[in-house]
């Protein structure tokens, strides 16, 4: 099967961090012909949400200090992926051990994340296309998706699938609650 049926899951607010200029973020998942498309929609006053800009694509460090969204993808051995991605097209990839147990960055990949981020009325677009091979190998994959939205005026929001207890944590592996269909 070259395509599957798209997934959408909104994501939710963290309650320490209340968001005024966005109501609503969602993500939605698909696998076509190799591409994993990624496709994160934030809504509510796109004009009042900070947008990193990089005159540079590629991968960069540190990106969810800024507006960026996310995704964790864990196998069964409990190691997991970390990608974020910049509305500026920056990106970054990152393999885990276990719970914040970093073991390296992955070296640029001959075919990066293709990032594309746009305004559509009252929300922000972004979408993402991962090649199949940048994802953790093997079966029964789970997925935690996130985003993190500066405001103007410097406030911070923080988005999950589901949040840990306490300050907010998409390292948290019982939050990787999505099920990333078996690639066929």
């Amino acid at each position: 099967m070259n395509a599957s049926e798209p997934h959408t899951w909104a994501l939710r607010c963290h309650a320490a961090t209340p968001a005024s200029a966005v109501a609503a973020v969602s993500v939605g998942w698909q696998r076509r012909s190799g591409i994993w498309r990624l496709d994160y929609r934030f809504v509510g006053d796109p004009e009042r949400i900070v947008l990193p800009s990089s005159t540079q694509a590629g991968f960069s460090e540190d990106l969810w200090q800024r507006t960026c969204a996310e995704a964790f993808v864990a196998g069964a051995d409990g190691a997991y992926r970390e990608f974020n991605f910049s509305p500026d097209g920056r990106w970054a990839i990152f393999d885990f051990a276990g719970a914040r147990r970093r073991v390296a960055a992955l070296p640029a990949p001959p075919r990066p994340p293709a990032i594309v981020c746009r305004r559509e009325g009252a929300s922000l677009r972004l979408t993402v296309d991962l090649r199949a091979e940048l994802l953790p190998s093997g079966r029964s994959r789970r997925a935690g998706f996130c985003a993190v939205i500066e405001e103007q005026g410097g406030r911070f929001s923080y988005w999950a699938l589901h949040h840990a207890a306490g300050r907010p944590d998409f390292h948290a592996a019982h939050t990787f609650t999505a099920r990333v269909p078996d690639d066929d």
